[in-house]
C-alpha cells in the first residue's frame, strides 16, 4: 500500500511538472514565419496616384497576415507619410498581389521612400524606391458614404459613385488603412487598429479607377456601439488565448481522471 501511495504521488508530481513545462514551451515557441516579396513594380512617373505593388508569398509553416507599407518622403517639400496595402491572410505557400496607393497633397516633384513588408508582428525592408509626381492633386467635392456594417478589420459601405479608387488621406494615428475599390456602388474598407482612438474617422480621396482623375473626398465614421465593442473585445481575448485555455483545460481534466481512478482503487494520497 505504501508503495502504491508513493507511486501515485510521483505520478501526480510528474504530471504537474510536465504541465508547467508544456505551458512554458507553449509561450516560448516561435512559429516559422517567413515571406517572399517578388516582382516589385513601382510607378516611376505618376499623375495624382502613386502605386507600388509586389507578389507576396508565405513560405513559412504557419498562417500569417501580410501587409505592405511604403514610407514616402516628398523631396522638395520634406513632407513624409506612410501608405499601406490591404492586408491578406495567407496560408503556407499562399500568394497574393499586394498594392500600395498614395496621393501627395498639392505636390509636384520627386519622391523617395522605402517599401516594407509586415507579417505576424515582424517587419522587413523590401526595396528602396524613387518616383516623380507630375501634377498637383486638388480636390473640391465631398462625396457621400453610408456605412452598412462596421467590423474589427473591415467595413462594408455604399457610395454615390461607382468604378472608383479610394486612397487613404487622413486617419487616426497608428492605424493601418489600405485602399478600397468601389464596384456596383459598394466597397469594403480595410484597416487595422493597433490602438483604439477616440477619433475613428477615415478620410479618402476618390479617384476614377481608370483615369485616376480626382472626384472628391469621402469620410467614413467608424463608431461602434460601446456594448458591441466590449463583446468583440472579449471574443478577441478568448481567441488570442484559445491554445492556453485548451492546455489548462487538458491538465485539469487529466488530474481529475487520475484522482478519480485512484479513488476507485481505494488509494489515499499524502504529500
Amino acid at each position: 500500500m505504501a508503495k502504491a501511495k508513493n507511486t501515485a504521488s510521483i505520478l501526480i508530481l510528474f504530471l504537474l511538472i510536465s504541465s508547467v513545462a508544456a505551458m512554458e514551451f507553449d509561450v516560448g515557441v516561435k512559429p516559422d514565419v517567413r515571406h517572399a516579396a517578388l516582382d516589385v513594380q513601382i510607378k516611376q512617373n505618376f499623375s495624382n496616384v502613386f502605386e507600388v505593388n509586389a507578389s507576396v508569398r508565405n513560405i513559412g509553416s504557419f498562417e500569417c497576415r501580410y501587409r505592405l507599407r511604403a514610407d514616402i518622403n516628398e523631396t522638395k517639400s520634406d513632407q513624409s507619410y506612410k501608405a499601406y496595402s490591404r492586408s491578406a491572410a495567407l496560408w503556407p505557400s499562399g500568394i497574393d498581389r499586394l498594392k500600395v496607393y498614395a496621393s501627395p497633397k498639392n505636390y509636384t516633384g520627386p519622391i523617395e521612400g522605402n517599401l516594407y513588408i509586415q507579417y505576424c508582428g515582424k517587419e522587413k525592408l523590401v526595396k528602396n524606391f524613387t518616383s516623380k509626381s507630375t501634377s498637383n492633386t486638388t480636390v473640391e467635392n465631398t462625396l457621400s458614404l453610408n456605412e452598412t456594417s462596421i467590423e474589427e478589420r473591415k467595413t462594408e459601405a455604399d457610395l454615390n459613385v461607382n468604378e472608383t479608387l479610394l486612397v487613404p488621406r487622413e486617419y487616426p494615428t497608428f492605424w493601418k488603412v489600405g485602399y478600397a475599390n468601389v464596384e456596383n456602388f459598394n466597397t469594403t474598407l480595410d484597416y487595422e487598429m493597433p490602438y483604439v482612438n477616440y477619433n475613428r474617422n477615415i478620410t479618402y480621396t476618390a479617384f476614377n479607377s481608370s483615369s485616376h482623375e480626382p472626384l472628391g473626398t469621402v469620410k467614413a465614421d467608424l463608431q461602434v456601439e460601446e456594448k458591441e465593442e466590449k463583446e468583440k473585445s472579449l471574443l478577441q481575448k478568448v481567441k488570442d488565448n484559445k491554445y492556453k485555455v485548451g492546455l489548462v483545460s487538458s491538465v485539469i481534466l487529466n488530474l481529475s481522471l487520475l484522482l478519480l481512478l485512484l479513488r476507485l482503487k481505494g488509494l489515499k494520497l499524502k504529500f
